[in-house]
């Protein structure tokens, strides 16, 4: 008979630089301000500084849409990409793009530049606990979906070019409009 074992794990919960526990702690209503301190005085939860550290050391990751997805594609870090936008906002991009609708819509900037839903996206009313819960399961639990979205995301750096396109935009973009750099 087979036993199930369980691994250790340790949950690294990047904060931004000079935010302090007391600082969370204030911003929860009491019930949650001792969930958090309980979880954070055991040895499974650790409040770090670097998100790039965070990303770096995990193995998974729940991360909100933004640049931080492409971030984490680029440390090739398997993740459930997840945002939840006010209603006005989600109405807005409704009516302008696919983000939000139909199977081929894609919200994260890695499934874009991969021309492929490589990063699970859960957006909108489809966010919620159990949902959060499930998906990360059947991810985390099947090691060769795990790994397949690693190979994938070993595109990302390439997609994105070689060091300095941030400046070679710029650089275009100031020949788009006519100007030279030094104007």
């Amino acid at each position: 008979m087979r036993r199930h074992v369980e691994k250790p794990y340790r949950a690294l919960v990047p904060v931004a630089t000079g935010i302090r526990r007391e600082d969370l702690e204030a911003m929860l209503s009491k019930k949650h301000q001792g969930m958090l301190s309980a979880w954070l005085n055991s040895k499974e939860w650790q409040l770090c500084e670097s998100s790039w550290d965070v990303m770096q050391a995990s193995d998974f990751g729940w991360i909100a849409s933004g640049t931080a997805t492409l971030e984490a594609a680029y440390y090739q870090l398997p993740h459930i990409l997840f945002y939840r936008l006010s209603w006005l906002s989600a109405r807005i991009i409704k009516s302008l793009t696919s983000y939000f609708t139909g199977n081929e819509g894609m919200a994260g900037l890695p499934n874009i530049l991969l021309e492929s839903k490589v990063i699970p996206e859960i957006l909108q009313d489809d966010l919620n606990p159990r949902r959060l819960a499930f998906e990360t399961v059947e991810l985390v639990s099947n090691t060769i979906r795990m790994n397949t979205m690693k190979k994938q995301l070993r595109f990302i750096p390439k997609r994105l070019g070689e060091t300095g396109v941030a400046a070679r935009m710029a650089e275009d973009l100031w020949g788009l409009w006519g100007l030279s750099r030094k104007s």
